[in-house]
């Protein structure tokens, strides 16, 4: 609704991040900063505040958090958290904008994240055995996490569930960027018909380039013709 917007905060660049939800709305900070403040305003509590006390204190931010999300209800999770599609669907309403998004394949974009970025050569460090360690560990943290918590409330809200999913090395970021289905389901259901999804290996592959255009060019609502004008195919 246009007064749930209302008293929201909005990320600048309005970018999809695992355990961004919380941060879009001002229910979750009313509730967990003063009772971080409370804590740490007292020293022998500030000395254990982010091994004890930090985690009552998320509690309670969640628990808010759903209260003032009236969105509707999946079976097994719960109420949608109030994510990047139903924040825009406030603002532009039966009328979305043609989206496009570029799904890369889940496995290859993790290889690339373990090489990509230093962070993991230096814990794990390099080569196929190590890799292998990386996922083991990464994939054992999220099954435990959606063991308790369910599939969206972990892509969603990982390490603000608790200490364990917090202690998994960056919060099994890459295993949860490349799992595309819980984002995009609430694509479909906040901005339906609004969303075309393409496989971004069909965008870069000659024998495939010229018809994933043509699907984006429809959806678009752009002449069929265009696409080779464009020099893309």
């Amino acid at each position: 609704s246009a007064q749930l917007a209302a008293a929201l905060h909005c990320h600048a660049t309005l970018q999809f991040y695992p355990d961004s939800a919380h941060r879009f709305h001002k229910w979750w900070e009313e509730s967990y900063w003063p009772c971080k403040k409370r804590c740490t305003d007292v020293p022998a509590c500030e000395k254990t505040y982010y091994e004890k006390e930090m985690w009552t204190c998320k509690a309670a931010a969640l628990r808010a958090h759903d209260a003032a999300v009236d969105l509707p209800t999946v079976p097994a999770g719960g109420a949608f958290n109030f994510t990047t599609p139903w924040l825009l669907r406030s603002f532009y309403g039966s009328r979305p904008p043609r989206l496009i998004a570029l799904l890369r394949s889940p496995i290859d974009r993790l290889v690339h994240a373990f090489y990509g970025h230093p962070h993991y050569g230096k814990k794990y460090g390099v080569g196929a055995r190590r890799f292998g360690e990386y996922v083991t560990e990464q994939v054992a943290g999220w099954r435990a996490c959606e063991r308790r918590h369910g599939l969206r409330r972990c892509a969603i809200h990982f390490e603000q569930l608790g200490p364990e999913p917090a202690a998994v090395f960056f919060h099994a970021d890459q295993i949860i960027r490349g799992m595309y289905a819980p984002f995009v389901e609430d694509w479909l259901r906040a901005m339906a018909g609004a969303l075309l999804c393409l496989r971004t290996e069909d965008l870069l592959e000659p024998a495939t380039r010229r018809a994933a255009l043509r699907r984006a060019w429809r959806h678009l609502g752009l002449g069929v013709a265009s696409v080779d004008a464009t020099g893309l195919a």
